[in-house]
């Protein structure tokens, strides 16, 4: 399958979380240069498939590292 059959597959939710990714990328790799770009996307990845259960756990790191 060519790059251009997998775009025309993508759903108009795919083609918005998509754009939302990158734009996030972009951003994070702007404001942090020394973080490694791959553990950013997938922690983009994560945040996309479950916000709520990622904010959770988030905040559960917060609370343990502030103890």
């Amino acid at each position: 399958m060519s790059v251009i059959e997998e775009v025309r597959e993508l759903s108009p939710g795919d083609k918005i979380r998509n754009q939302i990714k990158e734009n996030w990328l972009k951003k994070l790799i702007a404001e942090n240069p020394e973080s490694n770009p791959y553990m950013m996307e997938v922690m983009i990845d994560l945040y996309l498939l479950d916000p709520k259960k990622t904010e959770e756990i988030i905040k559960g790191h917060h609370y343990m590292a502030n103890k």
